[in-house]
């Protein structure tokens, strides 16, 4: 598209062209989703106590409070062709999947995690969902969260996800001692190969 966006701890800016200048667009945002399928949609996420989740629909130009991830507080958002997506408290009062086929103003609650687990983070390759989780690992869905396939084991929480073509990589940590472990699946999620550890939390991936 003709901008570039950045977040960082004072906001989200926005260069048109190469980067070269930058420009404040929205102060108290650190984490922001875009559906460049749509009409310039942006969502900006931050500090709850400091800023409520702002929505723009023209490249960042104007801002307004969206009331519905106010209330929900989402730590991920994603999109999946013309639909996004976030991770959220469900109806059962644990996490659950959220979407909207209408640039964020309405959503509906597609599938609820097991009882007692919470979303981290979430991806997309091609038509497939990953739904990364704070205590059962990875669940991948082929209908847009309606159904959730558990692909990785329970016990571990989620921490970052990165993914380019059919192959995706997965941050994992089972416990405050063993730190973090990374795996790679190049089809798609169905099977998962080790390929670091570290007695670290990754946090942050990118391919």
């Amino acid at each position: 598209g003709p901008y570039l966006f950045i977040g960082n701890d004072q906001g989200v800016f926005r260069s048109r062209g190469e980067g070269n200048d930058w420009a404040l667009a929205v102060s108290g945002m650190y984490l922001f989703g875009s559906n460049p399928n749509k009409s310039g949609l942006l969502v900006g996420l931050g500090d709850r106590l400091i800023s409520p989740p702002v929505k723009s629909s023209d490249m960042g130009i104007t801002w307004s409070v969206d009331t519905f991830l106010e209330s929900h507080n989402p730590p991920a958002l994603c999109t999946l062709g013309n639909d996004i997506f976030i991770g959220s408290d469900g109806s059962n009062g644990w996490g659950a999947v959220f979407r909207s086929i209408d640039e964020g103003f309405t959503w509906t609650e597609t599938a609820p995690l097991p009882l007692h687990d919470q979303l981290r983070v979430l991806t997309a390759i091609g038509s497939i969902l990953f739904i990364g989780t704070g205590y059962n690992g990875v669940y991948s869905s082929f209908d847009s969260g309606v159904t959730l396939t558990q692909v990785t084991g329970a016990g571990d929480e989620v921490t970052a996800f990165a993914s380019s073509d059919s192959i995706i990589y997965v941050a994992l940590t089972s416990d405050f001692i063993t730190g973090g472990i990374a795996y790679v699946s190049t089809n798609y999620g169905k099977g998962w190969n080790q390929i670091s550890s570290s007695n670290r939390w990754v946090q942050a991936m990118i391919a």
